[in-house]
């Protein structure tokens, strides 16, 4: 319906244009660079905007997660699009005690579902393309600078849109694929002694991402964790399930985004919540209150009903204990009439 909707396609020029128009509310889905020049355009005809921008979503595998689940999960969630999912798991972060086992399992599940060599997985028809030669080379431009180690992939090809599923291990804090959102199959995975080393971790990579992942069994590590970090959503023992419920608002906070929408929550993102009151005019038919000159008794008097309240504390408790002792009284006596 083209009186409701109005589609333009186009590049940079088209939206800019498309910006200097007026709305009553504005929803990007994007980068933040991005992100903040739809924010400053808005801002010159004060529109309200809904900001989804996404950031470096990480997962922690507690030692009491169950391997077996974490990995089948984390590998369904990262390669959907081939990682290009502003939701997808960027980075792991797994507790020592089974960063081995997890880390085998990890790269036997890629393997078995897209091949054993590059070679297979570049032939393999479920594998999906990346979008532009151009991300394909920002994504390959990650792995080969990383001091991590490269446990699996690190292949790509420009000329096909190809990127490996790749997996990192134990990348320094500093490399770019631990500083940059990958939105691709690279999966940088960090060895940590526990859940406050996790914490510690994800507030010092990117301290408010669009979505936070923990796999865990223990109830006190799950609420360290979320109690320990901010971010706009999380899934406990599951990844990127949560923007599937229509009754989870999805957006994010600080640097992922502001605003949320889905379901009913998307409803009330694009309402304007109008106050109305109807005031009677048959018991009083003049102001609320009479007109100058004012007393200041008159002034105590709507001080008192505004903020301090027309009887202190103290008359407040005299009152109290008047009624209880009145309604004891008269409970006595009607009781005692019908003795």
């Amino acid at each position: 319906d083209n009186d409701a909707i109005k589609v333009v396609t186009g590049g940079v020029p088209e939206t800019t244009a498309l910006l200097r128009e007026k709305y009553d509310h504005i929803l990007y889905t994007g980068n933040g660079a991005v992100g903040r020049i739809v924010m400053a355009a808005a801002a010159r005809h004060l529109t309200p905007v809904t900001l989804e921008l996404g950031g470096k979503s990480p997962t922690y595998v507690d030692k009491s997660a169950k391997v077996d689940t974490a990995v089948a999960r984390i590998v369904l969630a990262k390669t959907l699009n081939a990682g290009q999912i502003c939701i997808a798991p960027d980075y792991i972060l797994v507790h020592s005690d089974v960063a081995s086992e997890f880390k085998s399992k990890l790269v036997a599940e890629l393997k078995k579902q897209y091949g054993e060599t590059s070679q297979e997985r570049k032939d393999c028809k479920d594998w999906p393309n990346i979008i532009n030669a151009r991300h394909v080379g920002r994504i390959y431009n990650l792995v080969d600078e990383t001091t991590g180690k490269v446990i699996m992939g690190g292949e790509a090809d420009q000329h096909t849109h190809f990127v490996d599923p790749t997996v990192i291990d134990e990348p320094s804090m500093n490399d770019s694929v631990m500083r940059e959102e990958i939105f691709g199959p690279v999966l940088p995975i960090m060895t940590v002694n526990g859940v406050e080393d996790a914490i510690e971790r994800v507030n010092n990579i990117c301290d408010h991402p669009l979505a936070l992942y923990i796999y865990a069994e223990d109830q006190a590590t799950i609420d360290a964790f979320l109690n320990g970090t901010t971010s706009g959503g999380v899934c406990v023992n599951s990844c990127i399930e949560h923007i599937s419920n229509n009754n989870l608002p999805f957006g994010g906070v600080g640097e992922s985004g502001m605003g949320a929408y889905h379901g009913k929550a998307g409803f009330d993102e694009f309402t304007h919540r109008r106050s109305v009151l109807v005031k009677d005019t048959f018991f009083i038919k003049g102001a609320l209150l009479p007109g100058p000159p004012y007393s200041d008794k008159l002034y105590d008097i709507a001080y008192k009903i505004q903020i301090s309240g027309l009887i202190t504390d103290k008359q407040r408790k005299l009152l109290k204990l008047a009624g209880v002792t009145t309604a004891a009284l008269i409970g006595y006596r009607v009781v005692r009439s019908r003795l």
